[in-house]
């Protein structure tokens, strides 16, 4: 395992692992001294070798980055869709003119679960699909 120091054999599986586990094959020594390298520049704020971070793990980094600015956005599209269903359930709901309050609080929780149910559900497999 990586342990921060200068490791050449670590170093090394790594570099022969990188072409691997860009074609998803690999053993993961790449993954796991990229991570490695990343955790430390992030609690002690450097890096062994720039020149390095560039070369050897800028394309996991890379991808990395992309990765969580997509589940961020997948995240927050899934909350304001949720909330918009929200309301328009709710100003549609009442348009209708229940008679009775209980009535009309029924149907509007049953449409609002029904919808961010669906909603939440059709996101989560669309963000996942493979195009």
């Amino acid at each position: 395992m990586y342990n921060g120091t200068k490791d050449d054999t670590y170093e090394n599986m790594a570099e022969i692992d990188k072409p691997f586990t860009q074609e998803k094959v690999g053993t993961g020594a790449y993954q796991c001294f990229c991570k490695e390298l990343m955790d430390k520049k992030f609690f002690y704020g450097f890096f062994t070798d720039k020149e390095q971070d560039t070369e050897m793990c800028g394309q996991y980094n890379r991808d990395k980055r992309t990765n969580v600015s997509l589940g961020y956005l997948i995240s927050f599209t899934i909350t304001a869709t949720n909330f918009l269903i929200r309301m328009v359930s709710i100003l549609f709901i009442k348009k209708i003119r229940q008679h009775r309050v209980s009535k009309e609080l029924r149907d509007i929780t049953f449409s609002i679960f029904l919808g961010t149910f669906f909603n939440t559900a059709f996101l989560l497999l669309i963000s996942q699909a493979k195009f």
